[in-house]
């Protein structure tokens, strides 16, 4: 069996845990940090035997063992599975965006809205949803031109101005 680090993994230190994260479809876990490199080993497909041999300072039923308890966890995933599928589908979907973009999208994707002020409350609508216009009484207003202005073709920064 051949097993690879799942791209969709983020590993950083909260609270004083090493915590690794497959964010697309687990959740965080804390780990002792010599994990992070027998992650590292799994950085291609890679049979836990052959990663013993790479990380020849361990013994290979540590990395076996550890191997078996990454793949369970879900930060490992075995090559032709639908989890190593599903995993490459996002990775190439993401691209060059993570994994800033993709670990924020879906680390953030379910966050309960129970914990919200009741200001921010006020200006959700029933469906959850931000309202699409928000008003400011209270403030000055600017009337804009109905018709194109002729200094549109000014220098941007007089034309911001």
């Amino acid at each position: 069996m051949r097993l690879r680090r799942l791209r969709g993994l983020t590993c950083c230190w909260h609270r004083g845990d090493f915590v690794a994260h497959a964010y697309w479809d687990h959740a965080p876990v804390a780990l002792h940090p010599s994990t992070a490199e027998i992650l590292s080993a799994f950085d291609t497909w890679t049979t836990p035997t052959q990663a013993a041999e790479a990380l020849d300072h361990l013994r290979p039923e540590t990395v076996e063992k550890a191997a078996g308890t990454l793949l369970e966890c879900g930060l490992l995933a075995e090559e032709g599975s639908p989890e190593a599928e599903e995993d490459e589908r996002l990775a190439d979907a993401w691209g060059p965006w993570s994994p800033e973009a993709s670990f924020f999208h879906y680390a953030t994707r379910d966050a309960p809205f129970e914990a919200a002020t009741p200001e921010l409350r006020q200006h959700l609508t029933r469906d959850g949803r931000p309202a699409l216009f928000t008003e400011h009484p209270e403030a000055d207003r600017v009337q804009l031109p109905r018709t194109p202005d002729p200094r549109l073709s000014a220098p941007l920064e007089q034309t911001l101005y």
